[in-house]
């Protein structure tokens, strides 16, 4: 089986495992994501993974569970919202992404160019993106415009 393919099932409870092998699979799957973001931005996003590793140090296979809950959640509300034709920059989508951005926060900084470039990760990072079109296939485009909307427009991001 595709590892993307377990770990949606897995995060998803579709898939019992035992948690030798969950936790494994987040270490590998983590491992892959750095190995991406070290090749597209270089080595300051080391920063951003030490601190998301302090800030899960003490976490549980539940607490990782009910994160992924949180996120499939919040996922589909942006689902809805764009189904019935919210554009990325309106309120409604950036109110939705202000609390994505709160879900990051908690796990590691991001500033309004970190943030930013999210936006990017989401549709070209070959695991993210299947990861929000599990929840619904034009998701990921529509997800990739609103953050970097709400990087702009309300971390007050500059592009130049």
């Amino acid at each position: 089986m595709d590892t993307l393919d377990r770990t949606i099932e897995v995060l998803g409870g579709e898939c019992p495992v035992g948690d030798e092998e969950f936790f494994a699979g987040l270490a590998e799957g983590r491992a892959r994501l750095r190995e991406d973001l070290v090749s597209r931005y270089g080595g300051e996003v080391e920063d951003h993974f030490g601190a998301a590793k302090r800030a899960t140090a003490g976490w549980s296979r539940e607490d990782y569970e009910q994160a992924a809950a949180d996120a499939r959640e919040l996922l589909t509300r942006m689902s809805q919202a764009r189904s019935r034709g919210v554009s990325p920059g309106d309120d409604e989508a950036l109110d939705l992404v202000a609390d994505h951005h709160r879900g990051v926060l908690v796990l590691r900084p991001a500033d309004s160019a970190a943030y930013h470039a999210l936006g990017e990760v989401l549709v070209d990072n070959s695991e993210q993106r299947p990861l929000v079109a599990a929840i619904d296939p034009q998701l990921p485009a529509w997800l990739s415009a609103a953050i970097k909307a709400y990087a702009i427009c309300r971390l007050g991001h500059n592009q130049a």
